[in-house]
């Protein structure tokens, strides 16, 4: 069962009706002056337009624990200092591989104790762009990643990764154009099923997607012995991915480039 909340706003005030609707999403409490990210915009709210919003919060806590925190230098991918972050530290047992032809080192870092939810990690190596790694996962892809990584021996892994925040607002009215959907946004145009002709339209469909990358774990284990040890610094320009392990499913993606002190 889904549960479904109805809450009248009054579009005649269109500043404040977007502004609680945003404070809904966020679930922000009533206090009208704390800050929110602006999801809905107010020219993106018309009094016969349906706009719409979809919000992803993604609060994943790791298996294990980063054991400590220090601010150090990051780098971009010619090895040049461009910046500090809050570096985090772990040793742990791990599926960990250099992948030639990503020209990467690639990590596996499991969620939770269920197994079901872990971030891949993917390095290049000196001298490789992040972009490039990327074209080159068009046809190199990430189900044989995890084939390699499942070949791997037990490995005992140095990590160490920024800790680091993502907030992110995609305005998705461009991408659907670009799929061939151009009538829903057009009042002249759009058409709902047992709606009046022209009575109804979508001004905006906005996304918008956090997540925390953070120390926090859920135990800190005792790490097996192995006869491999390998270091992932992660000091350069690195890519990362939320995946779904029980369906191999890619929850969200990203590029780490651009340093912070978080």
């Amino acid at each position: 069962m889904i549960g479904m909340n109805i809450i009248s706003l009054d579009l005649n005030e269109r500043d404040t009706a977007v502004m609680v609707a945003n404070r809904i999403m966020f679930d922000k409490g009533q206090e009208l002056s704390l800050e929110l990210p602006e999801l809905i915009k107010t020219d993106e709210i018309h009094p016969s337009g349906i706009t719409l919003a979809n919000v992803n919060r993604l609060q994943y806590v790791w298996r294990n624990k980063f054991t400590s925190v220090k601010v150090e230098n990051f780098y971009d991918e010619n090895d040049r200092h461009i910046g500090k972050v809050n570096m985090m530290f772990q040793k742990v047992t791990a599926a960990c591989a250099q992948i030639t032809p990503l020209k990467s080192q690639v990590l596996e870092l499991p969620y939770g104790i269920d197994g079901k939810y872990a971030m891949l990690l993917i390095k290049p190596w000196p001298k490789t762009k992040v972009n490039d790694v990327f074209q080159k996962m068009m046809t190199f892809t990430y189900g044989q990643i995890l084939n390699i990584l499942n070949i791997q021996p037990p490995t005992v892994v140095y990590v160490k990764l920024p800790r680091f925040e993502i907030n992110t607002n995609y305005a998705l009215n461009v991408p659907l154009n670009k799929m061939g959907v151009f009538d829903l946004f057009e009042k002249e145009f759009s058409k709902f099923y047992g709606v009046p002709w022209n009575s109804l339209f979508v001004p905006a469909i906005v996304h918008h997607v956090s997540m925390e990358v953070n120390e926090v774990g859920l135990r800190r284990d005792t790490v097996q012995p192995a006869n491999r040890t390998v270091m992932f610094n992660a000091t350069r320009p690195f890519l990362y991915f939320v995946i779904e392990k029980t369906t191999d499913t890619i929850v969200l993606g990203g590029v780490y480039s651009k340093p912070t002190v978080y």
